[in-house]
């Protein structure tokens, strides 16, 4: 063979590259003649090509030569022997080398916070049938660097994103494919433009931050997907999405295929799917795995040939360097199907890929205790034998392995192609801080062969140097429903039959379909409160805006319009206004676009009744309308909760001595106001979920129905929300809104006040803005507005007084971003609006001096705190808040009426 001179000067540069520990060498330990089941199964079976099947029989037939002829026969001699003639026969390959980007906080993030450990880099075209011939160099720039490369549809251009030293953003570029007519495309340089596509109409599909925006759980800008002509004119932004596209492709039908990270009131990590989109923005629809814990991202999906419905992805984690696994994808069996039926490894060395500290109870393993883990242990797959010989010693095998999913300094995988449905050409290599990437074949059997590499720079993007199909874009039929929004702001949604999906709701429950928009942020600021920035509430990092309510009919269809070009997704409401089903995963339409769905989470291979004409589908659709009492819709707890509260509950609930020490006044707090604070932090109702399946923890559940049912997104579920088992419907504050706990009737609009802001994930501000940027969430009434620092009257006096006769019961006073400390309402411990009714004055106050008289009942013989209003410790800690009031008004929060 001509490639075996060059065989043995790859693997040694591959292993030189990235180490020749046992399990992590450039070169298996041994052939493996056989694809697993699970990855047959995924990749179709009977359904593999000819090509395939007659590959995998060829490998048989030589496992039964190896074995009766060659018994002895090295691992690196049979990888050549066998995958050597599969590299030969490759065609021309055309790839980037590149020196490693920094690491990244989080995949979203990798668009802007990933630049160059250093500089210098290239593109190459390889031709493995000539091994004795070097890679040709179409493009070297030994001042710059390549974040990523396709290849046109007629094979004879490359676009790249590409960056000099003193450039911030990456650009896109073009070239052709024998190095001439290098030119620029992207006109703005102060954007981020990556991930060029060539569309069937020749126009460029790409990844841009132009449009503007904020992450939420990170920092920096969001990024959409948007399309330009390829002379960079006419950009237009064809994705809703508030926080991030990336890595797109298209189908063989002409969609584009791409990772989104987006969230509804779910969990901030693992929500990073695969979608799919017309390229005009039309026909948005999940593809797979937005509820899947395993893998905590799906990314660089490709179709792979003569496949209608598979895929060949990279399964990377949701932080740190997006480096992994290489697996197969398919939704035949739903677009969450569990592990070896929707997706499957086809590379088995990182078996998990994901965060690596949080086990789905939502518990550190290092915090559990010892019970804990040994259950977890025996219900182990890896560790399951005699449940009885597993003891303290497996269970922390069990810890130390389950807290390290993912080890950054092994072997990892990136960039697939897939040659075939049998072969894939991948960038595989060390990784982290030093390692460098090489190219590699790799089969359907986990089998791999080096085909180049450089000890200089990594290896990147391998494409095979061939012209690919042109998708035909389907259209779409024309309408037949009668269209209401013709203004082009709105778009039409028609809901065939909401209880399908829903079968723990009963028929005639389900009354309204509400609209909410989840609002992009529009403002960064640097320190965080409640893992936000700036702080929004105890649950909801967004703000949120209600559209309106529509009608649901007796068959329970719904048609209704839906504003275009915005995040919004759809609850289900009883009678009352109470949330009985939310979406999780947003919904996007275009200007003017008619879309349907069977149902509420319906088996996606489901088809609605035959004959049968929805009720709603024989009326105009119904254009919500915002509620009255909202400022344009949106929902902030001081104008929308707070007036019910004064109106029915204040009179009991406020003062220095409110009834049950529950304060439901509008008095401000460290960052929200008395009324937040006591609802959700003094009534401990956070509540735990398990995280893979949503369903609250037993020992959770034990402690009854919360007063207010939340998530925090930091530890909410990935799985689909399920009816019935959150927000307003599981919450006890609905059922003291009648007569006989208020003493008067209660509106039915305003108890659906108090749902609408349940049901949005309990957001306390309603806006971005912030009057204090340098304090922790934007918010902190106890940092100094100028240094950023904890203001000298809360530091030097309140926490003084607070560390040396309170600390010993009540611990120390949390930082507002302690995760572990801050659900309990101690930040309403200082009012700021009544210093003199602060619970940290009054709640330890004796009766007699007008405090509530509480007792430390802690320490044995200990006396009231405060005796009466003139102790020393009592009248610092009331002048220091009183300091604190006068910054207050000096700097109103934007909670704060400025007058």
């Amino acid at each position: 063979m001509r490639l075996a001179p060059l065989y043995p000067l790859l693997a040694a540069v591959a292993l030189s590259i990235c180490g020749t520990a046992a399990g992590q060498s450039g070169v298996p330990a041994r052939l493996s003649f056989e694809a697993r089941q699970a990855v047959l199964r995924v990749a179709g079976g009977d359904t593999l090509s000819l090509e395939g099947q007659q590959y995998l029989s060829r490998l048989a037939a030589f496992e039964r030569r190896q074995r009766s002829v060659r018994p002895e026969a090295k691992p690196a001699a049979e990888v050549h022997e066998f995958l050597g003639g599969q590299v030969e026969s490759l065609g021309p390959i055309v790839f980037f080398t590149r020196h490693p980007l920094t690491r990244p906080n989080a995949a979203g993030c990798t668009i802007w916070q990933s630049v160059p450990e250093r500089w210098g880099c290239s593109i190459r075209i390889y031709d493995p049938a000539r091994a004795d011939a070097p890679a040709k160099s179409i493009f070297r720039d030994p001042e710059g660097s390549i974040f990523d490369m396709s290849l046109s549809q007629d094979g004879t251009a490359l676009f790249f994103s590409y960056k000099k030293r003193n450039d911030r953003c990456w650009q896109i570029y073009e070239i052709g494919i024998d190095g001439r007519g290098l030119k620029s495309i992207s006109r703005d340089p102060t954007h981020y433009d990556v991930s060029p596509v060539e569309l069937p109409d020749g126009d460029l599909l790409f990844v841009s931050t132009r449009r503007g925006g904020f992450l939420l759980s990170e920092t920096g800008p969001r990024s959409n997907l948007h399309v330009m002509k390829r002379d960079g004119s006419h950009v237009r932004c064809v994705s809703q999405n508030t926080l991030s596209d990336f890595s797109p492709h298209l189908l063989p039908d002409g969609r584009v295929l791409f990772t989104r990270w987006e969230y509804v009131d779910r969990d901030v990590e693992y929500r990073l799917g695969l979608w799919t989109q017309r390229p005009d923005g039309r026909h948005f629809q999940h593809f797979f795995g937005n509820a899947i814990r395993e893998v905590g991202m799906f990314w660089q999906a490709r179709p792979v040939p003569g496949h209608d419905n598979l895929l060949v992805a990279t399964f990377a984690p949701p932080n740190g360097w997006p480096h992994g696994a290489i697996g197969l994808v398919q939704n035949r069996l739903g677009p969450d199907a569990r592990r070896d039926r929707g997706f499957v490894w086809i590379t088995e060395e990182l078996s998990n890929v994901g965060d690596s500290s949080i086990h789905a109870d939502g518990m550190s393993y290092q915090d559990m205790d010892d019970g804990r883990l040994l259950d977890l242990a025996r219900d182990d797959d890896e560790f399951r034998g005699n449940r009885e010989q597993i003891d303290l010693s497996v269970a922390h095998e069990f810890e130390a392995r389950a807290d390290k999913w993912f080890d950054s300094s092994r072997w990892q995988y990136r960039d697939p192609f897939p040659v075939n449905d049998y072969l894939f050409l991948v960038s595989y290599g060390g990784g982290g801080e030093s390692g460098r990437f090489a190219l590699y074949l790799l089969d359907l059997c986990g089998n791999r062969v080096p085909v180049y590499a450089t000890p200089q720079m990594g290896c990147y993007s391998p494409l095979l140097l061939q012209p690919r199909n042109v998708p035909s874009v389907p259209l779409i039929s024309g309408r037949t429903l009668k269209h209401s929004a013709s203004d082009g702001s709105w778009a039409t949604l028609l809901v065939t039959d909401v209880y399908r999906g829903m079968s723990s709701v009963r028929r005639g429950q389900a009354r309204y379909i509400q609209i909410m928009e989840q609002v992009p942020k529009t403002r960064e600021w640097s320190r965080r409160a409640y893992d936000q920035s700036p702080v929004i509430g105890y649950g909801t990092f967004y703000t949120k805006r209600c559209w309106g309510r529509v009608p649901i009919e007796p068959d329970g269809s719904a048609h209704f319009d839906v504003p275009a070009l915005r995040e919004v997704y759809l609850q289900v409401l009883d009678a009352e206004g109470r949330e009985l089903q939310r979406q999780t995963s947003s919904i996007q339409l275009m200007p003017n676009e008619v879309r349907s769905c069977i149902g509420c989470h319906e088996p996606r291979n489901s088809a609605p009744p035959r004959a049968h004409v929805p009720l709603a589908a024989r009326r105009p659709a119904t254009r919500p309308v915002p509620p009255r009492w909202t400022a344009d819709g949106m929902i902030d707890f001081v104008t929308v909760v707070e007036p019910v509260l004064e109106k029915y509950c204040v009179v009991c609930h406020s003062g220095p001595n409110p009834k049950g020490g529950c304060d439901l006044s509008g008095d401000k707090t460290r960052l929200f106001n008395m009324a937040y604070d006591n609802l959700l932090g003094r009534s401990a109702s956070y509540r735990q979920h398990n995280l893979t399946t949503g369903r609250m923890l037993s020992q959770e559940a034990a402690r009854g129905r919360p007063l207010v049912h939340f998530y925090w997104l930091r530890r909410s579920p990935t799985a689909v929300n399920r009816p019935l088992w959150s927000g307003s419907y599981v919450s006890r504050l609905v059922d003291y809104l009648d007569a006989g706990h208020c003493g008067q009737d209660v509106l039915v609009q305003d108890r659906q006040r108090i749902a609408i802001w349940i049901d949005a994930n309990v957001p306390y501000y309603g806006t971005y803005d912030a009057s204090r940027p340098l304090s922790p969430g934007g918010r902190d009434l106890c940092t100094d507005t100028d240094t950023g620092r904890e203001a000298t009257w809360f530091a030097d006096r309140f926490l003084e007084v607070y560390n040396r006769r309170c600390a010993r019961c009540h611990g120390k006073f949390p930082h507002p971003n302690d995760h572990e400390n801050i659900w309990n309402g101690r930040f309403a411990w200082i009012n700021f609006t009544h210093p003199e009714w602060s619970p940290a004055l009054s709640a330890h106050l004796s009766k007699k001096a007008g405090g509530r008289g509480l007792p430390t009942e802690r320490f044995d013989g200990e006396t009231p705190l405060f005796t009466d209003k003139s102790d020393a410790d009592y009248v610092t800690m009331l002048e220091a808040i009183r300091e604190g009031r006068r910054q207050m008004l000096a700097r109103p929060r934007v909670d704060m009426d400025p007058k």
